[in-house]
């Protein structure tokens, strides 16, 4: 395959998934939002014993969670899109024992 024909390949599946994790992450802080209204509308009616609060906060930390490390994909993608290709090219020239790296 054709160098260019790879790039625009690369770059047009890096657009996909950018897209792709920009709708999850959308419907995450969407998701986060409505669990907090919730939470704070409803606190007052938790069980006395906490275990309605309990199991909430672990499901909002669990979001919470997913949407940091969706974030952060959305970030190593979208800097993948600045610079698709990355290498080092390693020289030793004639008569010299160390490498050169570039």
């Amino acid at each position: 395959m054709n160098h260019e024909l790879y790039l625009n390949k690369v770059l047009s599946e890096l657009e996909k998934a950018v897209a792709e994790l920009t709708e999850k992450l959308d419907g995450s802080r969407q998701e986060i939002s409505k669990m907090q209204e919730y939470y704070w509308e409803s606190y007052h009616e938790y069980d006395e014993f906490g275990y309605e609060k309990a199991d909430n906060d672990r499901i909002l930390r669990g979001e919470m969670n997913s949407f940091a490390e969706l974030s952060g994909k959305y970030a190593r993608y979208r800097k993948m899109q600045d610079s698709p290709y990355f290498a080092a090219i390693s020289f030793c020239y004639d008569g010299e024992e160390e490498e050169q790296t570039y």
